[in-house]
């Protein structure tokens, strides 16, 4: 009877132990996997940057590129459905379809996030002030979050459908002053005057990137009586409205 109680238990833990891990969700705007690092003291446009790495449920995904002036940009990769299984595979063998949080005291600490949907739900876990060589449980999850933003293949600039135009200071520089770029007034802007936000698409959106492609971090745009600061990030296919940025 002992003997067959161990066997039981054998048998048991090995099944565990070949436990698959969870089914990605699906769809070409669900987000399944997400990767951002933010430095702790991110401010004007670094809070508005890209997430690290965006896999959707078709298998492409899009990572933060370089900036180019006013204009934040993106690029796309494409994953196979083994490539996205491995990453999962990988992911679970981190501990990462749970909610954890790996903290560090530190003044304004940097934050890297991971976030996986499953069929079954949505997992994220936190590590503050994370930094190579790490081992442990943040060290997994550190590990995981540069393989995520290295799979896959290069697929070419991410060229979004919809981008926000987002005021990140308010400045009296006249060093490169320009003539305001949009339809909508700085007033009218949805967020004004706390946060002034505007979507543009279609042929707005290709105008404006024309018109602010030789823009530089300096440049301010002239609004009424007030110059202004601008950034043109593109918005991921999941994202609508300012109020996704949120």
């Amino acid at each position: 009877m002992t003997r067959r109680l161990l066997l039981c238990a054998v048998l048991l833990l090995t099944a565990c132990g070949d436990r698959p891990a969870p089914r990605p969700a699906t769809g070409a705007q669900t987000v399944i996997v997400e990767v951002d690092r933010r430095d702790g003291l991110a401010a004007g446009a670094g809070q508005w940057a890209l997430p690290t790495f965006t896999l959707y449920g078709d298998g492409t995904a899009v990572t933060r590129g370089e900036d180019r002036g006013a204009l934040l940009t993106g690029r796309r990769r494409t994953l196979s459905a083994a490539q996205v299984d491995a990453l999962f595979e990988r992911a679970a063998e981190a501990g990462l379809f749970a909610d954890r949080d790996h903290p560090r005291q530190a003044t304004d600490p940097a934050v890297l996030t991971v976030r996986l949907t499953t069929t079954d739900g949505t997992y994220a876990t936190t590590v503050r002030q994370p930094s190579p060589g790490e081992t442990g449980d943040r060290g997994d999850t550190i590990a995981f979050a540069d393989a995520a933003a290295a799979a896959g293949v290069d697929a070419g600039e991410y060229l979004p459908q919809r981008a926000a135009v987002l005021v990140v200071a308010d400045v009296d520089d006249d060093s490169d002053v320009r003539p305001w770029p949009l339809g909508v007034p700085l007033s009218a802007m949805d967020g004004a005057p706390r946060r002034p936000c505007h979507v543009v698409d279609g042929a707005a959106l290709a105008a404006l990137r024309t018109g602010v492609g030789s823009a530089g971090g300096a440049t301010r745009w002239q609004a009424g009586t007030q110059r202004v600061r601008l950034v043109v990030r593109p918005l991921l296919p999941h994202e609508r409205t300012c109020a996704d940025l949120d």
